[in-house]
């Protein structure tokens, strides 16, 4: 027995970019938090967009709200900020 599957494109992108922004923020939360027991965490930062948005989601989460050091890697040395 097959099963067709059809989809609708214009469907399937369709999001609500503030909710998923609280899903993947309580996600990264609770991953921090209560899954590794960690109180924060430490991100290389490429300069980026993905980075930059990784930054800024656990920011949002609250694990890494008040100690903010990023390590960016500048050519053949790194830089911490």
């Amino acid at each position: 027995m097959s099963t067709t599957l059809t989809l609708n494109t214009s469907d399937c992108l369709r999001i609500d970019p503030a909710r998923e922004t609280e899903r993947i923020v309580a996600a990264v939360r609770d991953q921090v938090t209560k899954t590794l027991r960690r109180k924060g965490v430490v991100l290389g930062l490429s300069g980026g967009i993905d980075s930059s948005v990784c930054a800024a989601l656990c920011v949002r989460a609250g694990v890494g709200a008040e100690a903010r050091v990023g390590a960016t890697h500048a050519g053949t040395r790194l830089v911490v900020r």
